[in-house]
Order: structure tokens, then sequence, then C-alpha cells
């Protein structure tokens, strides 16, 4: 009987000690995050009789797992860091394809976990070897959710939909959107006086991102009125070469393409499946050739046998030949250049002309070709501007120097096309519109349909009489180039050939301008680059008897930037309260260089006329954005994943899933604050924060551990005491075990 009693308080002293550990794992895991405690609690355990003297009776421990409780939530200065308030558990997996062991926890400190190893394009087309990045939390499992859709909708709920989380610098990109809504807020001044002008700029954006400065020009034409007119500037493009290759592909054709002077060929195998293949291979030598290559870049066109030849930067020129060797068979084979900085061979330059305005007597629309002008003085008869239009028809037609260089026909509504009578070369043509009425919104633009990216040219005319020993000097940037003429030139043209030849000659100004000769006495100096600036003075002095020498020069300006004015004016009237009325807007439409047209609304409702000294913009915001990488995410109360673009933007990615448990309080505790589902839990329920009302997410948050320090305190004192007390029952015990074993003896 007495060896029987030692059992009970043997467990009692082992219950109490998985009691103090448990104690002691809760307190070393206060501060640990998403840590739920474990709690003692002992059952008693009564047996039955051993033998007739008595029975053996005692305790046993159990452990209960307090998942359910929530811990103490704590700020935090991370974006990847969010916490559940409510019920729930993350979802993780240790395999990024969501093939691994599924674990739940309440731990939301994340960081980025690294993915595999892949390539991906620049947008410049370069090939990167980048590691993905994905939503880890502190074990290295991957977080699960939802992606967005196109539209940035979410699925279901459901785990088949369930995946890991990227979100590396590459993972996504926000393309690039059209400025379609404008709004401007700004103030004009009231105390303004009649004809004061103003001007304001605004961005927008193309469907590629490209971005255009709006400038409108506000002026006052009345008490309370203004007169709004928008002009936009067209920038450069690069020099752009388009090579055409035709032919049978058969073995020894050689397709060859020369760029200032460098030679870069293509020999046909005659295993090559078409004629794209051959152009494919072509673009690959070019862009391998170490000097061609840093020329220019060479990419596949858009139809068969093309490829483009393109400068690395807007005013960047190049000079591009192309030629063909015929191989032993079909002599069918030809390569065919277009150069868009000059008129294409054998192609016509076509320039449109656009008229606008209200038609009154009086008003005056002019086309100027080559120097020459024609011009239309209105009735007021008119029927409309297509009755001016064909009227500026006629009259150009009819002028015998402009028709002998152009024709001109009727275009679209208030338009005429200027077409030149000789394929090649390029014209320089103007166009200008006089207001004489009181409405004054006449307006004239001229638009090619191919805009050429031009460089300066100053135009140098020669005259009087050819006598030896005159002196014709021209001076570009400080540096002076002279002829003086011998008397046996022939005449003025002579001349100017020969001052041609030595400016050409000269290895200082050659270098900044490229002589050539012009009309009648005249050469012109053209900037060895578009966007190049120069500056030519001139100069004639007589050696001979006649002093009737002259020289004289006209510049003409690059057109590496070209400015677009609005045809017509929009008049902004304010009422007493000095507002505007809704819908006061102006849609501006802008051609890019790439070809496309967009247009933007822009509504100046806001606009108020206080008194001020200046024009005062207040506020603008637009739709539309240039292309943008992920740089960051962060989380909001939904749990969706919102990404942030380094143009500004974002967007949501993702959104976090909610596991639920009916009894979360059984799930199996494994390393790291996780845990695992068993027979008793069941399969968990997939939620979304925002639908089902479970719980919230807490972005910027922590969840600390469930433990509380003073309660745990107070168990480990009543766990010591208990412990003793078996301790001292377990000695009295042996103490009285060892007085039997005496009394024996």
């Amino acid at each position: 009987m007495l060896y029987g009693l030692f059992a009970t308080s043997v467990m009692g002293m082992y219950s109490q000690s998985i009691s103090m550990n448990n104690i002691g794992t809760n307190v070393a895991n206060v501060n640990t995050g998403g840590y739920k405690r474990i709690d003692t609690q002992f059952a008693s355990l009564v047996s039955g009789l051993v033998n007739q003297e008595g029975d053996l009776g005692g305790m046993r421990p159990k452990e209960i797992n307090r998942i359910s409780n929530q811990g103490a939530m704590i700020a935090s200065d991370r974006d990847l860091d969010v916490a559940i308030n409510g019920t729930g558990f993350f979802v993780l997996n240790s395999r990024i394809d969501g093939s691994g062991t599924t674990y739940y926890g309440r731990d939301g400190s994340f960081r980025q976990g690294n993915g595999d190893e892949v390539s991906v394009t620049e947008l410049d087309g370069t090939t990167l070897t980048i590691m993905e990045g994905y939503l880890a939390d502190k074990n290295g499992y991957f977080v699960q959710g939802w992606a967005a859709d196109e539209n940035g909708a979410f699925p279901s709920p459901s785990a088949s939909g369930l995946q890991s989380l990227r979100m590396d610098g590459w993972a996504f990109y926000d393309g690039p959107q059209p400025t379609t809504e404008a709004s401007v807020h700004l103030n004009l001044p009231a105390d303004a006086t009649v004809g004061d002008s103003f001007r304001y700029s605004a961005g927008v954006f193309d469907t590629g991102g490209n971005t255009q400065t709006v400038t409108f020009n506000f002026t006052k034409t009345a008490e309370n009125t203004w007169a709004v007119q928008g002009n936009y500037t067209t920038p450069p493009t690069a020099q752009v070469d388009l090579v055409t290759l035709r032919g049978s592909v058969e073995p020894g054709d050689v397709y060859t393409v020369t760029v200032d002077g460098n030679a870069v060929s293509y020999t046909v195998t005659g295993a090559e499946a078409d004629l794209n293949a051959v152009r494919t291979a072509l673009v690959a030598a070019i862009n391998a050739d170490p000097v061609v290559g840093a020329l220019v870049t060479a990419a596949d066109g858009t139809g068969t046998g093309e490829l483009t030849l393109t400068a690395p930067a807007v005013g960047t020129a190049f000079t591009t030949s192309v030629s063909e060797t015929e191989g032993p068979a079909t002599a069918d084979n030809t390569a065919i250049l277009v150069n868009t900085v000059a008129a294409a061979p054998g192609v016509a330059q076509v320039d449109t002309v656009t008229l606008g305005g209200t038609v009154e007597y009086g008003d005056t629309y002019s086309v100027t070709v080559a120097g020459t002008t024609v011009s239309y003085v209105t009735t007021g008869a008119e029927a409309d501007m297509d009755a001016v239009r064909d009227a500026l028809v006629a009259a150009i037609n009819a002028d015998p120097t402009v028709s002998g260089l152009v024709t001109a026909a009727a275009g679209g509504a208030g338009a005429l096309t200027l077409t030149a009578n000789t394929p090649g070369g390029a014209l320089t043509n103007t166009a200008a519109a006089t207001n004489v009425s009181r409405i004054t919104d006449n307006g004239i633009s001229v638009a090619p349909l191919a805009t050429a990216v031009v460089p300066k040219v100053d135009t140098v005319t020669l005259g009087g009489t050819v006598e030896a020993g005159d002196v014709y000097s021209v001076t570009v940037d400080g540096t002076t180039v002279s002829y003086t003429t011998t008397g046996a030139e022939a005449d003025m043209n002579a001349v100017r050939d020969a001052l041609v030849a030595a400016i050409n000659a000269d290895s200082t100004v050659s270098g900044l301008v490229t002589a050539a000769a012009g009309g009648a006495g005249e050469l012109t100096l053209t900037a060895t680059s578009v966007g190049a600036s120069f500056a030519t003075t001139v100069n004639a002095s007589n050696g001979g008897a006649t002093t009737d020498n002259t020289a004289s020069v006209l510049t003409t300006a690059s057109t590496d930037a070209t400015s677009n004015v609005t045809t017509t004016s929009t008049i902004f009237t304010f009422d007493g309260n000095a507002q505007l009325p809704d819908g006061t807007t102006v849609t501006y439409t802008i051609d890019w260089p790439n070809g496309e047209t967009s247009s933007t609304v822009f509504d100046f409702s806001n606009s108020t006329q206080y008194a001020s000294e200046d024009l005062v913009p207040l506020t603008y915001s637009r739709n539309g954005n240039a292309g943008g990488r992920l740089t960051g995410i962060s989380f909001d109360q939904n749990g969706v994943v919102w990404g942030s673009f380094d143009n500004g933007t974002s967007r949501e990615l993702y959104k976090l899933a909610l596991a639920t448990f009916v009894n979360p309080d059984l799930l199996t505790p494994e390393n790291g604050n996780v845990f695992q589902v068993n027979d008793q839990t069941g399969d968990p329920v997939f939620i979304q924060a925002d639908i089902n009302g479970f719980a919230i997410f807490l972005p910027n948050a922590l969840e600390l551990s469930n433990v509380d320090l003073a309660d745990e305190f107070s168990r480990m004192i009543m766990t010591q005491n208990a412990y003793n007390s078996s301790a001292t029952a377990f000695k009295t015990i042996d103490e009285m075990t060892e007085t039997a074993k005496d009394l024996i003896r």
C-alpha cells in the first residue's frame, strides 16, 4: 500500500513540470509575432481497485493551444507588415507553384523571398537575367492569394485559384495610357486690360507614354471675355531608313547595307526559309558590326523582307546605301532604300493646308511656296470655308511661278493639298491668315503628310559684276572662308561654285556646315546635324573697277521641333460671380511624331476671374500616364495588395486569402509559429475579408503573441507551490517507507 502512494506524488511533480515548461515557453515568446500561448490544465486519474486494501489515484496534464485568441497589435513602419484583426489565418505554401506543404499562420511580418532565375526583356530591348521575388513569411513560406484580372476584379475565394504573389520589379508593367480628359483650374486676372495675353502649359500623354506640352494662350477681348488658343510643339524624331529586300532566296546572293561608308553584307546560304529569314540574318549582322552597330540600330520591319535602320538619337544623321550581288541562279534580287529625312526618289512631296475661321469680308489667306506668295481676300459672299479654299486653289494654280512648282487641289473640309510637280527634293511651304473684321478667329496651318526633320539652313546670295580681285567671304562661328575672283569666271554662278568648294575644303567650317549650290548666285549652308546651331556672316569687297559686289544671308531655322497652333479660338465668358458655366471645355487634337493622333478634352469649368497681377495656376489633373515598372507593394484593410509604379500610378494586383476553421485551437503547431490541419480540424474555408466580414486587415501593423506576462508569473508561482507540495508528499512517503522497513528489523 505504501509503495502505491509514490505514484500520486510522482504524477503530480511530472504534471507540474509540464506546466512549468509551457509557462517558460510562453514567457520566452512574449514578443514573438503571431505566437499562440499554451495553457496547461489537469485531469484527475482514478484507477480501479489494485487490491482490497486501497485505491490508486492521481492526475495528468492536458495542454491547450490558445490559437484562436488574438494577440496585441502594434504599429509598424514597413509596408510589407500586415495584421489580421479578427478570425482567420494567412495561407502559406512551401513551394512557389503551390505544390508543397500548406501552412497557416498569423504573423504578417512579410518579406521578399527568392524565386526562380529568369530572363526578362527591358523596354529598350535588352535582355537581363533576374531573380524572381515573391511575398514570403519569416520561414520562407510563400504567401498565397488571388490575382486581379484585367479589370481589377478578383475571383470567388477557392483553393484552386490560390497562387504565390510575385512582387519583384519585373513582375508587372503598368502600360502607358493616353490623356483623354484633363481638368484645369486657374484664375485669370479680372483687372487685366483688353488685349493682355497670358500663357498656361499642361502636359498630356499618348498611347505610347510619350509626353507633350500643350500651351494655352489667353487673350482678353472684352470685359469678362477671353479668347483661348492652344498650341503644342512636335518634338523631333530620330532618323529611320527603311530597306526592302526582294528576289528569290538562292545560295550565293549577297545583300549589302552601307552606313556612312561602312558596309555590312550577308551571303545567302540557301537554307533560309524565305526572304524574312534573310532579312533577319542581315539585321543580326548589322547590329553585331562594331562600327555600323554604333551608328544605327537595325530591326525587322513589318513588311516582307523589310528592315529599319534607326539613328541612336534625335539629331544624329547618317547616310545609307544598299546593293545586291546576284548568285549563279535567278538574277532577280533588289534592295530598295527609303530615307525618312529627305523625300524618297520617285515620291512627290505633299503638304496639306487647312483653313479655319468665320468667313467675313476682307480676311486674307496666303500660301507661300519656295518664297513666292499667293493670296486670296474674302469678299464676304463665300458660302463657307470650302468656297474660300476653292478660290485659293484657283489662285495658286493660276500663278505662273507657284504652279510651276506645285499643283493645288481641294482636300477635306476647308483643306487643300499642295503636290510637288517634281518627285524627290523638298519645298518650303508656309501659310498665313490675316483678320480685318471684328471676329478674330481665322486660322491656318500647314501639315506635311510626312514631316521631315530638317537641319538649319542658311542661304547666301552673291551679287555684282565679276571682276578680278573681288573677294567674297563667308564666316561660320568665327571661322572665315574667302574666294578671290580671277576674272576668268564666266558668271556669278562660277564664283559661287568656287566658294562652295572652298568652304567644303576647310576642315573647321566643313565640320559645322555643308555648302551646296543653290539658285542663281546662291549657295546654301546646311548644319551637319539636326538641332545644331551656327552663326553666319558674309562680306563682299570690290577689287575691280565696278563697286557693285554684294553678299547677303537668309537664315532658315532648324525644324527639329515644329510649333502647331489651333485653327480657331474658344471664347470664355465669366458670369457676374467670376465663374465659368459647367461644361466649359476645349478639345485639343495632337498629331504625334509616331503618326498617332489623340484628342484631349480640357475642362476649364472650375477656373475663376478675380483680380490679380497675373494668371494664377491652381490645380491641374489628368488621366493618362507613361509606362511604369513596379517599385513596391502595400496592403489595404480588405487585404488587397496594391502595386506602386515608378510613373506615379498604383493599381490592385492581388488579394490576400484568409483561411478559417470551425475549431482553430485543434490545429497542429509547427516550428516557426505556423500550423497544419489534421483530422480534428477538417478542411479550411477560404474567405475574403471585404466579403465575409470575419476580419479586416491592418496595414503597417503586426500581431504580437497572446501571452500575458502577469498571468504567466501568477501561474508560475502556483505551479512552483504545487510541485513543491508533491515533492514534500513524496519525501514524506519515502520517510514512512523507511520507518516501516525498520519496524521489520
